[in-house]
């Protein structure tokens, strides 16, 4: 359908909320053709039968909407552990309180003294992949939509709306190269907000790319797809399977 060589291309493919379960509702999908990151083609289906029409030649990325994805910080001795006691996967398994081996894990900073690990629910990944591939869309890798959201400029909060939601990100007061996300309801008062926020974030401006009351969850994606890394984690090979996740190296999608 297009001549497009070399250049660098994917589908991105988002629903609005994550399902996790065979009987959690089918959500509105969103999708963005983007090539070399920047949009060619975009739309939203209502269910994932509408999706199709789109083509299954190309390579597709599983972006996960940010109330669905956690941001895991480890520091100090914490971060020695992973290397003398035990896996990254058994020690943020243990942070979080969840059952083992139900989680998918990306390494997104990492120094002496610092691990910041974006996770997943498996569950979530593997419904996704399945509705998706029952209509021939195979989804190699996955992405947080906050991967999307670029820093703000220190002392700054990047905020982008997402339904009923705010996606805040910032950057760590002491760290400007580690980034701090959090999803926050639009309905809850933001006096609870404040308190979450470092306090020289308390009353610094907010920097918004996009319109509040002009967006959409297409409006979204498509800004994400301008700025999500080349680089992604890929979705777990055994993500159908039972056992422990195999853990694998980014790739360019």
């Amino acid at each position: 359908m297009w001549n497009l060589g070399h250049r660098h291309q994917r589908i991105l493919l988002m629903p609005q909320r994550a399902p996790s379960a065979d009987e959690d509702p089918e959500p509105r999908w969103y999708w963005v053709h983007c090539v070399d990151q920047q949009s060619l083609d975009r739309g939203s289906a209502a269910n994932v039968h509408s999706l199709s029409s789109l083509d299954q030649a190309l390579p597709c990325c599983l972006v996960v909407p940010p109330q669905s994805v956690t941001l895991v910080t480890l520091d100090g001795d914490l971060v020695e552990a992973v290397d003398n006691r035990e896996s990254l996967d058994e020690l943020v398994e243990r942070e979080l309180c969840v059952i083992p081996h139900t989680l998918a894990l990306h390494v997104l900073y990492r120094d002496d003294s610092a691990l910041d690990v974006m996770v997943v629910q498996r569950t979530l990944l593997a419904q996704c992949s399945r509705r998706l591939r029952r209509h021939h869309l195979s989804p190699r890798w996955w992405a947080s939509a906050f991967q999307g959201l670029p820093p703000p400029e220190p002392d700054t909060l990047g905020v982008l709306p997402w339904g009923d939601d705010w996606m805040l990100k910032w950057r760590h007061p002491e760290a400007p190269e580690r980034e701090r996300w959090l999803c926050w309801p639009k309905s809850q008062d933001m006096e609870d907000l404040s308190d979450l926020l470092p306090e020289r974030l308390r009353e610094s401006p907010w920097n918004c790319p996009l319109a509040p009351l002009a967006v959409n969850g297409l409006d979204c994606l498509d800004f994400c797809a301008r700025h999500l890394p080349v680089d992604l984690p890929l979705v777990p090979s055994d993500i159908e399977g039972e056992g422990q996740p195999t853990q694998r190296e980014p790739e360019p999608a």
